[in-house]
């Protein structure tokens, strides 16, 4: 592996670590997925030999001059995103940093216009100001479909509200929801 290459392994790996550090908890995923990745760049690090003249360990931030030129872009399948300088990276660390996440469990009431079930998403009427929310249908909820039974009807529904700054908040119901008036 060239000097080139290790610097950028590094680099990655400091900005995945300071990136879990700031993950709440309840963002399972990505925390998964910034673990296999930790674990995937220290285990090809391991693999190579160090050059003796390299120090132990070298810890970069953002700050640090090797980190500075770098550009970040990832590609999946037909779809891509690209920083074009570095003062992108930093606005989006402090846009997804712990200060400035919010989630929330919430029950709310109202009750559902529709459901996809395929889709697994849903409208939801809120009881207070009319509003629709619209949400994704978490795992915990094995058959989406049931939800269509009861279309308008009064409901309590658990959801998990997510919100990045003062972004639209997203949400994911996590549980059956409780139908009011006997439904």
């Amino acid at each position: 592996m060239n000097p080139q290459d290790r610097i950028h392994l590094l680099s990655e790996l400091t900005f995945l670590r300071e990136h879990l550090a700031e993950l709440p908890d309840s963002a399972k995923i990505m925390r998964i997925s910034t673990e296999s990745r930790i674990r995937g760049i220290e285990n090809r690090l391991a693999e190579e030999p160090v050059n003796e003249r390299e120090p132990e360990r070298v810890q970069l931030t953002v700050n640090d001059p090797p980190f500075i030129d770098t550009i970040c872009s990832k590609q999946y399948r037909d779809r891509g995103f690209r920083f074009s300088d570095v003062g992108q990276i930093r606005n989006s660390l402090a846009r997804l940093g712990q200060d400035n996440l919010r989630e929330d469990e919430q029950y709310l009431n109202g009750e559902f216009q529709g459901v996809l079930p395929k889709g697994r998403s849903f409208e939801f009427r809120l009881t207070d100001n009319s509003e629709v929310i619209r949400g994704k249908i978490g795992p915990a909820i094995l058959n989406a479909d049931e939800l269509n039974a009861h279309l308008h009807q009064s409901a309590k529904i658990k959801v998990m509200m997510t919100q990045i700054g003062g972004g639209k908040p997203r949400y994911v119901l996590t549980d059956m929801p409780e139908w009011i008036d006997g439904n």
